[in-house]
């Protein structure tokens, strides 16, 4: 039996379904028909066209934030989102859109309501069709910028694609508590008393942007364990910053665009104005007087940060000078 109205006149007809109550009528049996609700008075009441058009909870992404699940409630509607694509922080470089499903609470219905009806702050565009609660939000690429926090420090270099660059750690990596600086080289005694002493070859000869991983690999392998105290790329290899373990020291063009950006940055011991790069030099055979010969290096480039010789890039400084070490790691 279902109940239909023909005017002021309820009309009855029989059938396998249970009837509806309607406008006025009590629904404390049966429910109420569509576009209706059961009132605390246990009456049926007809629903409100939801009217809250704009949606809170729901903002532009952020290179690195989580990405929420559900908007601010309101007294008319609750909201689950959906992200694609569903990267989880957001990425750099990504146009991301958010399907927002509304559900009216009760007393309320999304009949009624107009098409792009709903509004999202920060999304390039919104719509939703008639009678529709799923909202669809698209929102302008994410943009990385130079001096923004990000995967565990700072970035100070971005590349052409605007995806990818160079973090620096947030701080200088000190050699405490023996001091503030570092050799370059691991050993303890000046021109080769211990084994691996400054002029050690390392064939870590790389300078350009890309190269400082492969750089300090290099001279981790070449150099092992410390013979005393730390060195500075095993020093910068061995950080792990915000939880990742790529990092090392950079190479002679890396460090010089971490001086570029110093400002954006940050994070300077004070006693800091000298740094390390992986780039070794001056590597070359050195021949003994009965024939043989080996490869040596005394050198690696090396930056000042600040004071009067702010940019100057060394290529003379032996290996057993100590330098400052900032690590940095790509993305």
């Amino acid at each position: 039996m279902s109940r239909i109205q023909y005017g002021s006149i309820p009309i009855i007809i029989t059938n396998s379904l249970p009837p509806l109550a309607i406008l006025g009528e009590s629904c404390a049996t049966y429910s109420c028909a569509s576009g209706y609700f059961c009132n605390a008075s246990l009456v049926c009441q007809q629903s409100i066209v939801v009217n809250i058009s704009a949606l809170q909870g729901v903002a532009a992404p952020v290179i690195g934030a989580a990405p929420v699940a559900t908007i601010t409630e309101t007294a008319q509607y609750t909201g689950t989102v959906t992200w694609s694509p569903a990267n989880n922080p957001f990425a750099g470089g990504t146009i991301y859109t958010a399907t927002i499903a509304l559900t009216p609470k009760a007393g309320y219905t999304l009949t009624g309501v107009p098409a792009n009806f709903f509004t999202v702050a920060g999304a390039t565009t919104t719509a939703n069709a008639i009678n529709s609660g799923v909202v669809t939000a698209v929102f302008p690429v994410t943009t990385l910028t130079i001096g923004m926090s990000y995967q565990g420090g700072i970035i100070f270099y971005i590349d052409g694609t605007g995806q990818h660059g160079l973090i620096a750690a947030l701080s200088d990596q000190l050699n405490m508590p023996r001091g503030w600086g570092l050799q370059w080289y691991n050993g303890v005694s000046y021109h080769g008393y211990y084994p691996q002493g400054p002029w050690t070859v390392t064939f870590a000869s790389g300078t350009a942007i890309g190269t400082g991983m492969a750089n300090t690999n290099a001279i981790v392998a070449a150099q092992g364990a410390p013979i005393l105290t730390e060195y500075a790329a095993r020093l910068a290899r061995n950080y792990n910053g915000g939880g990742y373990s790529d990092w090392y020291l950079p190479s002679k063009d890396e460090l010089n665009q971490f001086y570029l950006n110093q400002a954006a940055v940050g994070g300077f011991y004070s006693e800091c104005r000298d740094f390390w790069s992986s780039s070794e030099i001056d590597s070359y055979a050195d021949w003994y007087g009965n024939g043989t010969s080996t490869w040596v290096s005394y050198s690696a480039w090396s930056q000042c940060m600040s004071g009067y010789c702010a940019g100057t890039q060394y290529n003379y400084l032996d290996k057993s000078e100590e330098r400052c070490v900032r690590p940095i790691r790509t993305f």
